[in-house]
């Protein structure tokens, strides 16, 4: 059965019961789209542990289409399918109805980068180095709410990856980077009120965050101490509440890469 048009249009709520058995029961993250409309070929495609990949890494913000906000409706679910990865995006149903796109072509207004949100927090996390207490300056960045790229695992189920210029810009899974080695393909800016990192390659992507609040103080004195900041990536992070348990549970769930990156040289501290 064909994806496209409204025939097998339905609404999946992705939220669970835990004490339900079902695939759905299983999921390692809270979803954080609560519903979305499908159509039976991306149930298909996708199985219920690939809707719920999806629902715990999307956030339903903007439309990818239009760029107005998706309000409180259930937003459609439409996948470019690139064969060897695709993409999964969020939109208003009458801006692109729930579609599962393997045809190689994207009809109608092209979706593209231009309304996609993202989101980052200034923190100090708590390391330990030689048994002693090592306070970092950290950068948790959120780099896309409403699209993300998947693939087909060993197993054929789609995941979740990071978008492929973070690996190029150095980033790594966290426990595989040197911690005071900064990476080569992304700088970092510092003023009183802000820090920022910019990738050096395409999309040549700039991520910032506040530096303020009762933490402000203690996290400008980390980053004079370290000269860097640590940046992390995941389309887990959730900045409505992010508590320590949350932070802690996107760095323990694997779907994160991290990197050193160091000052500009022109940065004025």
């Amino acid at each position: 059965m064909s994806g496209s048009g409204h025939a097998g249009l339905r609404t999946i709520r992705t939220e669970h019961n835990m004490n339900d058995s079902s695939a759905y029961s299983r999921t390692r993250w809270p979803v954080a789209v609560k519903k979305m409309k499908l159509t039976e070929k991306i149930e298909s495609k996708l199985g219920e542990e690939g809707i719920q990949e999806l629902a715990a890494h999307l956030w339903a913000r903007d439309c990818q289409t239009c760029g107005g906000s998706l309000g409180v409706e259930p937003p459609a679910l439409y996948v470019i399918d690139m064969h060897t990865y695709a993409f999964a995006e969020l939109n208003h149903e009458e801006c692109r109805a729930p579609d599962w796109n393997d045809s190689g072509l994207l009809t109608g207004k092209s979706s593209s980068d231009a309304h996609l949100s993202h989101e980052a927090l200034s923190v100090v996390l708590p390391f330990s180095r030689n048994g002693a207490m090592d306070l970092r300056p950290a950068l948790l960045v959120n780099p896309g709410l409403e699209s993300v790229m998947i693939q087909l695992d060993d197993q054929d189920r789609w995941q979740v990856k990071i978008g492929k210029h973070f690996e190029h810009a150095g980033l790594r899974p966290v426990g595989q980077i040197p911690m005071d080695s900064p990476v080569k393909g992304v700088t970092a800016h510092l003023t009183h009120f802000e820090i920022a990192v910019t990738l050096q390659g395409p999309p040549f992507s700039t991520y910032s965050a506040p530096i303020g609040g009762p933490s402000g103080p203690q996290i400008r004195d980390a980053h004079a101490d370290k000269q860097g900041v640590l940046l992390m990536v995941s389309h887990l992070f959730d900045f409505t509440t992010p508590t320590p348990d949350h932070i802690s549970s996107v760095f323990a769930s694997g779907k994160l890469l991290s990197g050193w990156v160091g000052f500009a040289k022109n940065d004025d501290e």
